[in-house]
């Protein structure tokens, strides 16, 4: 299948974001992508008070456009939103398919304390792996990405590929490539992670798809771009094959 990385230039206006968002489906579409995947705070970029603004329920607001989008171009998408619990606000990626049905949905476990995530949203508390038309999917949001036991748990659930919509900054660039590719190469499996750009290199790009052996499959520079890359299933148990070391691991002796 076809994947397709809108790596986006984050304005401060929600609404010139959503129409940019929009034409990225219709690109995607053109360059023949099976899904779209969107980046971290596509939206609104780090702003607490836009958050509460465009923060809503799964069947309203900013997931409701996002279905409609997947349902008119007829493409699957990875999205990203602000999702209201009660009188919280997580920080929510989600699976959308092309009909417009939400199929999986994850609320962001490690929040940015950098950043202040920490005082503005509330932390999920379950991985999540989606049954996708091309197999199992998990989802991890940005800072994520620093924790491997979220990885290795979405892989023993069956996850042969883990998205990861992101809103990383420059200063840690190594961190996000050399990162990216321990994932992969340590549950031999697929990641793709679909950073944002800015002007002021503030956000670093950088996104990529990294296939199971670590290798960089596309990378994209520092400026706004949309990326494809073909990915196949069949690549992940190839490369299982010759070792297979997640049945080496040991669980009895790492009990936490």
């Amino acid at each position: 299948m076809r994947l397709a990385l809108f790596q986006m230039r984050i304005m401060k206006d929600p609404r010139i974001n959503r129409k940019r968002v929009q034409r990225a489906f219709s690109k995607a579409k053109d360059r023949g992508a099976d899904l779209l995947m969107l980046p971290e705070y596509w939206v609104t970029g780090f702003q607490p008070f836009r958050l509460k603004e465009e923060a809503s329920l799964l069947s309203g607001g900013l997931f409701h456009e996002l279905s409609e989008w997947a349902c008119e171009y007829r493409l699957p998408v990875i999205g990203w939103g602000p999702r209201k619990t009660g009188q919280n606000i997580r920080n929510t990626a989600l699976f959308i398919d092309e009909q417009g049905v939400i199929q999986g949905v994850y609320d962001k476990i490690h929040l940015f304390p950098s950043m202040g995530e920490d005082r503005y949203l509330e932390a999920g508390k379950c991985p999540t792996v989606v049954d996708t038309p091309w197999g199992r999917w998990g989802l991890a949001v940005c800072f994520d990405l620093r924790f491997p036991e979220l990885f290795r748990k979405l892989t023993l659930e069956g996850a042969w590929l883990v998205a990861v919509p992101a809103f990383w900054p420059q200063p840690r660039l190594e961190h996000w490539r050399l990162l990216l590719r321990a994932r992969a190469v340590e549950n031999q499996c697929y990641i793709a992670g679909c950073n944002a750009a800015s002007a002021d290199n503030v956000r670093l790009g950088r996104s990529a798809v990294i296939g199971p052996m670590g290798e960089v499959l596309v990378e994209a520079g520092a400026t706004e771009k949309l990326i494809v890359a073909d990915i196949d299933p069949s690549r992940v148990q190839r490369a299982r094959e010759p070792v297979a070391y997640l049945d080496c691991r040991r669980p009895d002796v790492f009990q936490q």
